[in-house]
């Protein structure tokens, strides 16, 4: 019983829905998204790398064409 609702939870297996139990299904749920949140996370890390060494780039290529004037 999750959240107070008696449910039948089923995995598709190949062409096979499976009966499983809904605490593992639930568990199962909890831990894919505790690894989604952690990839989300370290790609928005390598997006603020990113836009960080752009940021400095645009700022040599700013302080270059000053030069050049």
């Amino acid at each position: 019983m999750i959240d107070g609702v008696d449910s039948k939870v089923y995995k598709l297996v190949s062409p096979l829905l499976v009966k499983v139990e809904a605490e593992e299904a639930k568990s199962n749920v909890e831990k894919r998204l505790e690894f989604i949140h952690g990839d989300i996370a370290t790609i928005e890390k390598l997006i603020k790398t990113k836009h960080q060494a752009v940021s400095a780039k645009g700022m040599e290529i700013r302080e270059e064409q000053i030069k050049l004037t």
